[in-house]
């Protein structure tokens, strides 16, 4: 049997992350769990020689992973409608469809987020409340941006996530 070691290391710049590195590949996992045997936000490339520490990751080595994308638009789908951060904008936005967004670059107070930073949109009632089941992913969301940096979640989604 041969044995990988993994190391793990607390990704400095974004703290909900941990990078699990594996060394003999030339790779490293990105992932929200300590666990290096959990579902992996994605693949880093080359970083032999780096430190992953403080590691600034480019799209260009990054390999998302569908599966987990998959997975968290739907615990958002599911679960939007609990999140505190989200249902004190939705009251600010009555009457709207309602951006929810990656916290890495949380956007200024009346401006959309970019795009790419966009996990997807929900209808917000007249009342102020986010309409259950009116969730609707963006495709063109990015777990990496190249100019933001990676993922970043809510309080509440980095929970969900990390019981998922």
């Amino acid at each position: 049997m041969i044995r990988t070691f993994i190391r793990n290391i607390s990704y400095k710049p974004q703290p909900q992350l941990f990078i699990h590195e594996l060394p003999s590949l030339n790779r490293a996992k990105l992932s929200f769990h300590e666990n290096p045997n959990k579902l992996e936000v994605g693949i880093i490339n080359n970083v032999q020689g780096k430190s992953l520490e403080n590691l600034k990751i480019s799209p260009k080595d990054f390999e998302e992973n569908k599966e987990f994308l998959s997975k968290l638009q739907e615990i958002i789908k599911n679960n939007i409608q609990n999140d505190f951060a989200f249902i004190v904008e939705a009251g600010a936005y009555p009457s709207s469809h309602l951006p929810i967004y990656d916290f890495r670059l949380p956007p200024s107070h009346g401006r959309i987020p970019e795009v790419e930073n966009v996990f997807g949109y929900v209808k917000v009632s007249d009342d102020g409340v986010i309409e259950p089941g009116s969730y609707q992913s963006n495709n063109m969301y990015r777990l990496l941006s190249g100019t933001d940096g990676p993922i970043n979640l809510s309080d509440y989604l980095l929970e969900q996530i990390q019981n998922s």
